[in-house]
């Protein structure tokens, strides 16, 4: 007989090898660009490192990566497709909120020679909001097969 502690320790073992993961893999995809902001910091570029379209690119990798890793759990686990509204929801949100100011922000900021300075405040906003994501992302089949039964977690 399976003990409750021994469900929920195994559980917790679980969700901290997924944390390890999702922000080791963050971590590899923002290396480059904290190189960058370290060589443009010794330039001493100051406020303008948050002026140049690094950080939405990184943004943009994230989002990227977040659609691809929903894509495969919504195809790789046939129980998950009665939750289509809830990835179509996370789609949306990381289409809308992520990737498509991530794209306009690289764009406009390799176009325009002056850039408005509320950039410098929304790249790390988006930056934040696309590691969040992608950490839901990345978890999403554990934590959709957890939550649907409540007994689960008696």
């Amino acid at each position: 007989m399976i003990k409750k502690h021994d469900c929920f320790r195994s559980t917790e073992r679980y969700f901290i090898k997924s944390l390890y993961n999702t922000y080791t893999d963050v971590l590899f995809i923002l290396f480059p660009f904290l190189l960058i902001a370290l060589l443009r910091s010794w330039n001493d570029e100051g406020i303008e490192i948050l002026k140049q379209p690094d950080l939405s690119i990184a943004t943009a990798i994230l989002a990227g990566i977040s659609l691809g890793k929903l894509i495969r759990a919504l195809i790789s686990d046939e129980k998950l497709s009665r939750y289509k509204a809830i990835f179509a929801l996370m789609f949306a949100l990381i289409l809308s909120l992520l990737l498509g100011p991530a794209l306009l922000n690289i764009i406009k900021t390799i176009n325009d020679q002056e850039v408005p300075e509320a950039i410098a405040i929304i790249q790390p906003l988006l930056l934040i909001s696309a590691i969040a994501l992608y950490s839901v992302s990345a978890n999403i089949s554990l934590i959709m097969k957890e939550f649907k039964s409540p007994q689960s977690f008696k």
